[in-house]
């Protein structure tokens, strides 16, 4: 193995870590939240589903890319290669569904703000 590629793996190492350490504090202050029964706003929830969806990429893009970039190669059989790929689809396309909502919960937020203000 290469001095490249073994900088690479600790690159996607760190890159995975910080992800999923970002992804749980933020579950955990969603969760933190839920059971001290703040109030939440309308946008939390969906947040809260897209770092679960970022969360399922990491896991099912960031590991394997990783094992790769250490040298591992034919860690996964047909059926795991194509049910990753699947869920990987699946939730790109939640992601991206999500930030529909998302930016569409703000329009209608400053729609309302506006007609207040008249």
């Amino acid at each position: 193995m290469g001095s490249g590629k073994l900088e690479l793996g600790i690159i996607f190492v760190i890159h995975n870590g910080v992800g999923i350490l970002g992804n749980s504090s933020l579950l955990c202050l969603y969760t933190f939240s839920l059971l001290t029964e703040h109030k939440l706003r309308p946008t939390d929830l969906i947040l809260n589903q897209l770092v679960l969806a970022n969360s399922v990429v990491l896991f099912s893009k960031g590991i394997p890319q990783t094992m790769v970039a250490f040298g591992s190669q034919y860690f996964l059989n047909d059926t795991t290669c194509k049910l990753i790929f699947y869920c990987l689809g699946i939730v790109l396309w939640i992601c991206k569904l999500l930030c529909c909502l998302d930016t569409r919960t703000g329009f209608l937020r400053k729609e309302r703000t506006w007609r207040i203000c008249k």
